[in-house]
């Protein structure tokens, strides 16, 4: 028998939205790394979910992930130190290993 805490498995769950909802995503991303890789200005940036963007933003050449929070006492949303930036390179190489296996989960509808 497999015991699983309701706190583990609500965050398991919310890591899966959070991973289906930054697939989502891949299209656009691509399209605006392509559009910096030609040197076209580019501004974009999505909510993933609980906080944390992608962005990707001309002068800087990578693709920003990054969790936001509001400080106490403020409104508008500050950057924690929980970020990573990855070259246009990696991500090009992260597309070449995701794409197999967005593949495989169209084949099996899930």
């Amino acid at each position: 028998m497999l015991l699983v805490s309701s706190s583990l498995l609500i965050l398991s769950c919310r890591c899966c939205l959070r991973w289906a909802r930054f697939c989502q995503l891949f299209d656009d991303i691509d399209v605006d790394v392509e559009e910096l890789h030609v040197d076209e200005p580019v501004q974009y940036g999505a909510h993933i979910s609980d906080g944390y963007f992608v962005t990707v933003t001309t002068g800087y050449n990578c693709v920003d992930f990054c969790k936001f929070y509001i400080p106490e006492g403020q409104n508008q949303e500050a950057p924690t130190d929980n970020a990573v930036e990855l070259p246009l390179t990696e991500w090009d190489k992260v597309r070449r290993t995701i794409q197999p296996a967005e593949s495989i989960f169209e084949q099996l509808h899930l």
